[in-house]
């Protein structure tokens, strides 16, 4: 991959349940290969899950804490300091236990969710001269994300695709991301890599990189329990969109509450029990209803993704909470008329035990995370940033000198 990343280092800024921390099974294998030097911290509005895995990329150790309400909301930090102690505490309550006397690595890969981000994606002709290139970044950018760009933290990279050549652009604002440093910077962890949580995903669910001509699409979608995020893919792991729709199974149980006249706690219970199916109250044909227009969307997003990229759509891999639900994957197969399964994330990783399999599907995040923790490859981007700068990364090439003063600059 061509060495063209760029991140703005803006000024830096000021800045419902008890605790409870789940044991996993402990693996009694013997492990090969050294302890990764980094974490893995997949942070999500309801929870925190830290894995530390080998540089063979087997599981070492793991931990998991439910988060208090309100700690973290729509993937944005609100508070901090409660988040900070929650974490030192999942990590020292990792399982295996860290060794007595050692050191616990000082430092992590997190993600930030699709809520936050903004992503591009889109090929260039390979003929395409720098001045050109830099003018095409600079006008998606600019024109796709609903800020300034001296408010943002940017990456970009780019590489050889078929006859031309792939540009991905990734941005978050840069209060929400000053947040997650400064969380991480309060245990000591300041060698931080921040990605999109969609390539993370794709990484655990095998939607492996490589420069063969695509042959289909496989769409990820992450159900969650506010919203529904959805990442475009090549076949050869390419991402080409990114959308998050807000609706997930928190906003289905709370409508057909409503429509039923029953509790939220009822109707959650059918959901879990019998899923599409429903019960009682709740007829499946009062579920479809309550989809249908989630359902739409996404069939907008697929026939946009083949009509703009040539190549049909073969498979959509569900995870996230909702991936769980009984008969979701074969409502979703029937519904957009597209093979759908929900993802095997434990297929990327060896002594897949310490996480046990019931749930595995909730793992995916954090896998993917341990997937580049564990090896000397680099995220494919990084929002985190180090330092201030008004001037370009020392040793920057050209390319990515004219792009840092673009963006600096407002243009």
């Amino acid at each position: 991959m061509s060495d063209l990343i760029l991140k703005l280092s803006p000024s830096p800024r000021s800045t419902h349940s008890p605790h409870q921390s789940v044991e996993p099974k402990r693996d009694v294998v013997e492990m090969s290969g050294d302890p990764a030097p980094s974490l893995a911290v997949d942070i999500s509005d309801h929870s925190i899950e830290v894995m530390q895995m080998t540089t063979e990329q087997e599981v070492l150790r793991f931990g998991r804490t439910d988060l208090p309400k309100g700690v973290v909301q729509g993937g944005v930090i609100e508070k901090p300091d409660t988040l900070a102690q929650q974490l030192e505490r999942t990590i020292e309550a990792m399982r295996p236990n860290l060794p007595k006397g050692g050191h616990r690595p000082k430092k992590a890969v997190t993600c930030l969710p699709e809520t936050v981000t903004y992503s591009r994606a889109f090929q260039v002709p390979q003929m395409m001269s720098e001045s050109q290139l830099v003018g095409r970044v600079y006008h998606e950018l600019t024109t796709s994300v609903p800020y300034e760009s001296t408010e943002l933290v940017w990456d970009v990279r780019h590489e050889p695709w078929g006859s031309g050549e792939y540009v991905i652009c990734v941005a978050a604002p840069a209060a929400i991301v000053d947040v997650y440093q400064n969380v991480f910077s309060k245990l000591d962890i300041r060698d931080l890599s921040i990605e999109s949580a969609l390539l993370s995903l794709a990484r655990s669910l095998g939607l492996v990189r490589s420069n063969v001509t695509p042959q289909s699409l496989s769409l990820i979608l992450d159900a969650g329990a506010h919203t529904m995020d959805i990442g475009v893919f090549t076949s050869n792991g390419l991402l080409l969109g990114s959308y998050s729709i807000p609706f997930g199974a928190e906003t289905l149980i709370r409508e057909m509450a409503v429509r039923s006249n029953m509790s939220a706690a009822q109707v959650r219970d059918v959901w879990v029990g019998s899923g599409v199916t429903g019960g009682g109250a709740i007829s499946s044909s009062l579920i479809s209803q309550m989809l249908t227009p989630s359902m739409e969307k996404i069939r907008r997003i697929i026939e946009h993704s083949q009509g703009q990229h040539e190549v049909e759509c073969t498979e959509i891999i569900l995870v996230g909470g909702m991936s769980l639900t009984p008969g979701i994957s074969e409502y979703f197969d029937s519904a957009l008329s597209i093979r759908t399964r929900v993802g095997e994330p434990l297929k990327q990783i060896v002594h897949r035990n310490l996480l046990g399999s019931r749930q595995a599907v909730l793992y995916a995040q954090v896998i993917g995370l341990g997937l580049v923790s564990s090896s000397e490859k680099t995220s494919e981007v990084n929002l985190a940033h180090t330092e201030e700068s008004s001037d370009p990364p020392e040793g920057a090439s050209s390319l990515r000198a004219k792009l840092f003063n673009l963006l600096t600059s407002g243009g």
